[in-house]
């Protein structure tokens, strides 16, 4: 039996309002703060979350660049941190690289990841 017509307008309707409303309030949530002590990750539209840790807790982080489109800022940085991935999304290249220093040296000036 065929999807009715109306179900499946409902279905476009509501992937459109995912994609074009409800993404951008998603982004705009994110916070991400970074010195050489700790790194401070803030996000949720309806529901809060912040995430704070030291960066010496940091054990190795990987890089996802987004080579298609790389105006878009779609890099994303992965960091294990006490057996768990933490994600930083939407980077510009730039943010994402300075991350990576300060995460690499610390303030100890010494701390070199693999």
């Amino acid at each position: 039996e065929p999807i009715p017509e109306r179900v499946t307008f409902a279905l476009i309707i509501v992937y459109a309002v995912l994609a074009f409303v409800m993404l951008p309030i998603w982004y705009h949530s994110l916070n991400y703060s970074v010195s050489h002590e700790e790194i401070i990750i803030q996000s949720g539209v309806f529901i809060k979350k912040v995430i704070r840790l030291r960066t010496s807790a940091v054990q190795y982080v990987t890089i996802v660049k987004c080579r298609i489109l790389p105006k878009v800022n779609l890099n994303i940085l992965l960091m294990s941190v006490y057996g768990k991935m933490l994600a930083m999304r939407f980077l510009s290249s730039d943010d994402l690289e300075e991350i990576v220093r300060i995460v690499r040296f610390g303030s100890e000036g010494k701390k070199e990841l693999c």
